[in-house]
């Protein structure tokens, strides 16, 4: 039976973490090495984390805090698995899910695997995207509708793409990132089960909105245009100016930053309703409703919020 390594970086989560490792340990794939690093937290994540016992857990502690990036790319280092598993310590998972996902890759022939998940907001979980199970051939370029933290990938992959860009972190971007390099070159098989439960904390750093937030998209799509063109990019090259550059330019463009702005409202005014009212008053110094797109999009929101 294949070993599988999932690696479980946890920073201030105390209220969460419990849970999280327990969903692996129930897993019904049992030949697991669980690598756990407390990544220098300031509240109760390590007295939570010291009550574990299992043997199959690896400890890996930071003395002080080094990033979410670091902290992953020093667990799967020293991952001694055939397969990779990410699980984020204010998260999740299914008991079956990797089973389901060994399943998977046996039966799609691939080395890389993600989930559907539900997205937990306040104790309860909604399913935004149903689909079925499909297969992201490679080179496609798709958006990804599965949870980046939901990925299970061998360790050929790991070991042919590279840890996650240490430049990236803190830029939001680095998951995504990431995987559209591994999309690059291996196909990805993608289960429409939700075997993945992404809880939203206000003050998670990939989950607390700014306007910066919105940059990320664009980033990726220019940094994989570079790659097309030339064989490589700016993370690549290490150059945080051209990066910072970018973001900043799209920032400063009132029009785009507007549009934005106005598309994550309408994506949050049903589950975080508070927060889409806040980005419309936003919004309001910004935009002088020149575009009939954008007044459409005003239109739609103010008929939503007062709904």
């Amino acid at each position: 039976m294949k070993k599988v390594s999932v690696i479980i970086p946890a920073y201030n989560c105390e209220r969460f973490v419990e849970k999280s490792v327990r969903s692996i340990l129930a897993q019904s794939y049992q030949n697991l090495e669980i690598l756990i690093c407390d990544d220098g937290s300031t509240d109760a994540t390590k007295t939570v984390l010291d009550k574990f016992s299992d043997p199959r857990i690896v400890r890996l502690d930071n003395a002080t805090n080094r990033g979410n990036v670091f902290t992953r790319n020093k667990l799967f280092g020293q991952a001694t698995g055939d397969y990779l598993c990410i699980q984020d310590a204010d998260d999740w998972s299914d008991e079956d899910r990797i089973s389901r996902q060994l399943a998977q890759m046996n039966q799609d022939h691939v080395q890389v695997v993600g989930t559907n998940f539900y997205r937990v907001y306040d104790g309860h979980k909604v399913l935004k995207h149903p689909f079925e199970d499909y297969v992201m051939e490679r080179g496609t370029y798709e958006k990804f509708r599965f949870a980046l933290a939901s990925v299970m990938l061998t360790k050929e992959v790991y070991q042919s793409i590279g840890p996650i860009p240490q430049l990236l972190e803190k830029m939001i971007a680095e998951d995504n990132y990431w995987l559209t390099k591994i999309n690059e070159a291996y196909d990805i098989s993608v289960i429409g089960s939700p075997l993945y439960y992404y809880r939203d904390v206000v003050g998670s750093l990939t989950r607390k909105f700014n306007r910066e937030n919105l940059t990320a998209v664009p980033l990726i799509k220019e940094l994989k245009r570079q790659r097309q063109a030339s064989g490589t990019d700016w993370v690549e090259q290490n150059n945080a100016n051209a990066i910072r550059n970018f973001k900043e330019q799209l920032l400063s463009d009132a029009n785009w930053l507007s549009h934005e702005l106005l598309k994550k409202a309408i994506n949050m005014v049903d589950t975080e309703p508070n927060q889409a009212k806040k980005i419309v008053t936003e919004v309001k110094g910004l935009l002088g409703l020149k575009l009939y797109s954008k007044r459409l999009y005003w239109n739609y929101l103010k008929a939503r919020i007062r709904g």
